[in-house]
């Protein structure tokens, strides 16, 4: 059972935090993007916080309150930690303030704060002392030569009065676009392929798309892990910054977009193979489905549609039940009414992935969903056998919202379509009835 596998989950990890946290040896665990966070995360999060038996151990949430409404999941969760007896302290980080500013520019150039005062002052002004715009800025500054290294007064020089007068985009992403468009036409793409990918990439991937349009990977990804916009983490390359990543998908017109998308999802479908394919799945599924609109041939949708199935099955194996039921229902959608009647084939696959699509949409907690995706397979199955993949995850589903007496209504109807019938509301007479014909059975 599903649920049960990602009870199973929270369990042992939780248990394997407590091996980890000792009074000699304290851990702190970090949490960032708390905001991005699905129901699962939080509720993993949650049963780690609020486990009474484990100590020794500091967990840090962050989230940006600008992206967090007043209903989000985040929200609650704080909540029933604080009702749980939870001690949680809250710390808002606001900008950098000009005092801090000098501070920090004065430390990078080794001087005196007295001396970076009005330079610190215009750099406050022209970001409002956003740690990321900041930043940023100043590497402006030093491509234009405006602060520039003086070897002949050993120190660190700039002209307060030609930074005044430039012109500065509005935000640290427009920042970054106008920096990002003076790269080489070859590192542009390579920016805007990664920013479809997400916050980071295995470097097979990288390799295996970049080969497409640019001849030499290499001296590209050393261009903008150069310019700060990438890093590499061993067997990854990250962006820096999410809004890096944001400038760099900025750069592809808004029209392209789905297109590109389809197009990494497709290059990496065709080239990638065993173990490959299998570590690309998700990645596949979803960069095809972004742009699935422009997917007009049926048997190509078809071969997405079994594509899906793997990664939805995968991800299911993992507890990602989120992900799975996207992956599912995304397969689901490119099937039509006439698949369940061409071949076997065919058959096998729609039975298949709508009644995984109905088990992942139970898993995620979207009981309306199960009911939504299961409706093709009482319309089409052939058997009863086939169709009990879909009673299944319905009575599963109204079980888990409490609906007893529902689910063993539904239960009942099910075992009448195998031929045993039961009453709703049993009384001795039925029970009389039902031992008398099973001695005669005997």
């Amino acid at each position: 059972d599903t649920m049960n596998a990602m009870h199973r989950f929270f369990f042992y990890f939780r248990a394997f935090v407590r091996c980890l946290a000792t009074t000699s040896s304290p851990i702190v665990l970090s949490f960032d993007d708390l905001h991005a966070a699905d129901s699962a995360a939080l509720e993993l999060l949650r049963t780690l916080v609020a486990d009474v038996e484990t100590s020794n151990i500091l967990f840090i949430g962050c989230y940006r309150d600008s992206q967090v409404g007043p209903d989000h999941p985040i929200h609650q969760e704080i909540l029933n930690l604080t009702s749980a007896g939870v001690n949680i302290q809250t710390l808002a980080l606001s900008n950098i303030s000009e005092e801090h500013m000098n501070t920090l520019i004065a430390d990078t150039l080794y001087l005196s704060p007295f001396v970076t005062r009005s330079l610190s002052k215009t750099v406050q002004s022209k970001t409002g002392g956003n740690p990321l715009f900041s930043l940023q800025f100043l590497r402006s500054l030093l491509d234009e030569k405006l602060l520039h290294y003086s070897a002949k007064s050993r120190r660190w020089e700039w002209d307060v009065e030609q930074i005044e007068a430039k012109d500065v985009a509005d935000n640290v992403v427009d920042l970054l676009t106008e920096k990002m468009l003076k790269l080489s036409p070859d590192a542009q793409y390579l920016l805007k392929v990664l920013s479809c990918l997400g916050s980071r990439c295995e470097m097979s991937t990288i390799h295996a798309l970049s080969s497409d349009g640019i001849s030499n990977t290499n001296p590209v990804l050393e261009e903008i892990i150069t310019e700060g916009f990438v890093s590499r983490d061993r067997a990854y390359y990250k962006f820096s910054h999410d809004q890096v990543q944001e400038a760099a998908y900025a750069l592809i017109p808004s029209d392209e977009r789905e297109s590109l998308h389809l197009s990494i999802g497709k290059l990496l479908w065709g080239k990638m193979t065993g173990p490959d394919l299998d570590s690309c799945l998700h990645t596949i599924v979803d960069q095809i489905g972004r742009g699935i609109k422009f997917m007009t041939d049926h048997e190509e949708k078809l071969r997405f549609a079994s594509l899906c199935l793997m990664a939805g099955k995968k991800a299911m194996a993992s507890s990602s039940f989120l992900p799975a039921a996207i992956n599912l229902l995304q397969g689901t959608m490119m099937l039509q009414d006439s698949d369940w009647e061409r071949n076997d084939a065919t058959y096998n696959l729609c039975l298949d992935l709508t009644s995984s699509c109905c088990q992942a949409q139970y898993a995620s907690g979207n009981y309306d969903g199960v009911m939504l995706s299961s409706k093709p397979i009482f319309l089409h199955a052939k058997t009863l056998q086939d169709k009990m993949r879909g009673h299944y995850a319905i009575m599963t589903s109204l079980a888990a919202q409490g609906k007893l007496f529902d689910t063993i209504k539904y239960g009942l109807k099910v075992l009448d379509g195998l031929g045993e019938s039961l009453p709703i509301n049993p009384n001795n007479l039925h029970a009389i009835f039902g031992f008398v014909r099973t001695r005669f059975m005997e």
